[in-house]
């Protein structure tokens, strides 16, 4: 099967993917405008830069299923490319953060949680939910658990999430448990309060949470669909075998309740070791592709 997928930005769930469905046999293209991972772009055999109409459409008519990504930044995007597109290839509307859209207009939509699948479902009945789950090629060697903290890599900047994360910084120095914040990007104002570290490549940052005991999967306050949010690093934490403590997110620790794994803030299960098992892994979930591309 070929896959075209198209992003502004080649956002870390739209690389699980495309991982992924190479590790099936399938054949995923990539149209982007910009890397934003590049040391994982060593890894994707099929890269087309973002081009003209005539390229896009060209692409379009060779691939089986276009597979459009819209994420916070670009949420408009897809209305564009999906008018622009001229050939009856199947277009697939895949969302990675919740704002309005006529989603009607594309064949089917992939939202990445249950919360997400409940709003977007009424617009286009033909929605399909596909977490954002590492592949196993991304999977770190197994490591020591030899840093006793907290991480959370995020790539959010602004004084708003950084607040966010000294709070929660602060709750869990009253458990003895540092908070560890892996960030390209960090506020002034906020420097000397919270303990941020250089974020780093990929691949680089699984080996080193892979060494943390707990992983903090909460998001900003001025994340309006929390509740109904499932983050990337939810599912990195699983893969890495890091015990993941979900805040202020309903779904995130349903998810975490019916694998039976990590903690729900402020309750902490400190002797729950997460083994990274087959479920937690993109891999599996061919079928749900298949359902949304058919």
């Amino acid at each position: 099967m070929k896959i075209l997928h198209i992003t502004t930005q080649t956002c870390i769930r739209t690389i699980k993917q495309i991982l992924t469905q190479h590790s099936w046999g399938w054949e995923p293209i990539l149209m982007t405008k910009a890397v934003t991972h590049p040391d994982l772009m060593q890894y994707i055999d099929n890269v087309i830069p973002w081009g003209s109409e005539s390229i896009l459409n060209h692409w379009a008519d060779y691939a089986d299923v276009v597979h459009i990504h819209s994420t916070i930044a670009d949420c408009d995007m897809p209305h564009g490319i999906i008018a622009t597109i001229k050939s009856t290839t199947r277009v697939v509307w895949d969302i990675h953060d919740l704002k309005e859209g006529d989603y009607a207009l594309a064949d089917a939509v992939i939202v990445p949680s249950n919360g997400y699948h409940r709003r977007v479902r009424g617009k286009n009945p033909n929605t399909h939910v596909i977490y954002s789950k590492s592949p196993k090629a991304l999977r770190p060697p197994k490591a020591d658990k030899d840093i006793w903290a907290c991480c959370i890599p995020t790539a959010l900047d602004g004084d708003v999430a950084f607040r966010d994360y000294r709070e929660a910084a602060q709750l869990l120095k009253g458990e003895g448990i540092d908070l560890h914040v892996y960030s390209a990007e960090m506020p002034s104002k906020l420097k000397g309060e919270l303990m941020v570290f250089e974020m780093l490549p990929q691949s680089d940052l699984y080996r080193r949470m892979s060494r943390y005991q707990y992983g903090w999967a909460g998001s900003a306050n001025s994340r309006h669909d929390i509740d109904i949010c499932v983050t990337n690093k939810l599912w990195d934490y699983l893969a890495c075998g890091v015990h993941p403590i979900t805040w202020r997110s309903k779904e995130m620790a349903e998810i975490c309740r019916n694998f039976d794994v990590g903690s729900e803030w402020p309750s902490l299960n400190s002797g729950c070791r997460v083994i990274a098992r087959d479920e937690f892994f993109l891999d599996g979930d061919k079928a749900l592709f298949e359902r949304a591309y058919q």
